[in-house]
């Protein structure tokens, strides 16, 4: 992940804190886990599954170019 400039983020949704909750609607989701990929250059972001294995993750990270990728990861 650091050789591609991929930063984790969390979000703990343990109090259904209404930032959050808007957050999943906007993805069509309303409950966690819930993983994205944000790219640059991309207006929407690639929404993984909600059972991840390795592979899953590398394949997603093998289609971003290094050092240009955020990743966030809502996992509450």
């Amino acid at each position: 992940m650091a050789q591609r400039g991929v930063v984790r983020l969390r979000a703990d949704w343990t109090n259904r804190d209404p930032a959050i909750t808007e957050e999943l609607a906007r993805y069509g989701r309303n409950g966690v886990p819930l993983y994205l990929l944000f790219t640059p250059g991309q207006a929407a972001p690639r929404i993984l599954p909600e059972l991840l294995t390795t592979g899953i993750v590398m394949d997603a990270l093998a289609s971003v170019a290094p050092s240009s990728a955020v990743a966030r990861s809502a996992d509450r």
